[in-house]
């Protein structure tokens, strides 16, 4: 989780990009502490669309990314964001790694996301978890997609982002230091 706070300080809008679409790609950051794989905006930038992200050795990956759907309707008299069932945040949800036709969906929660004026997903997955669904997608490992589904609304919730193929060099690296 320490590595979200890496890729949480440059995140705005998911929306449309203030960078050209060209600029937009994978980047992997890694040391001591742990690793994070970013697909967004140059280094620099502030557009993140999806972050993948663990601590040393800690046998978790985090899998975080904005989506366009507000959950928030109302902040209360503590600054927390509520709902519209009135409850508080975080919300209950599902996120889904897909790479071909192998998928597995994790436990998550949607908190708001101002920047965006939409909502932030973010689930943690074992890595052992993430390394078979890997491995059971064979070639089509690098062509992951995320989803975020719940059922907590009268309107039901799903979103799904689909990135450009992530490069397995990087993707290696990150699970390595994920261990």
């Amino acid at each position: 989780m320490v590595r979200i706070a890496l890729a949480a300080v440059a995140i705005t809008a998911a929306g449309p990009a203030a960078v050209a679409e060209e600029w937009v790609n994978w980047t992997l950051v890694a040391d001591d502490r742990g690793a994070s794989l970013v697909y967004g905006g140059s280094e620099g930038s502030d557009d993140v669309r999806v972050s993948l992200s663990c601590d040393s050795g800690s046998r978790r990956l985090s899998v975080a990314f904005p989506i366009d759907r507000r959950v928030a309707v109302r902040l209360g008299d503590d600054g927390e964001w509520i709902d519209a069932n009135g409850r508080r945040a975080p919300w209950p949800a599902e996120v889904g790694i897909e790479a071909g036709a192998a998928g597995q969906a994790f436990e998550a929660s949607l908190r708001d996301y101002e920047l965006n004026e939409g909502s932030w997903a973010e689930a943690e997955a074992p890595t052992a978890d993430v390394r078979e669904l890997l491995t059971s997608a064979g070639a089509a490992r690098e062509a992951l997609s995320f989803y975020v589904a719940s059922q907590a609304w009268a309107e039901p919730l799903y979103e799904k982002v689909t990135p450009p193929p992530v490069p397995g060099a990087d993707l290696d690296a990150l699970l390595a230091v994920c261990g």
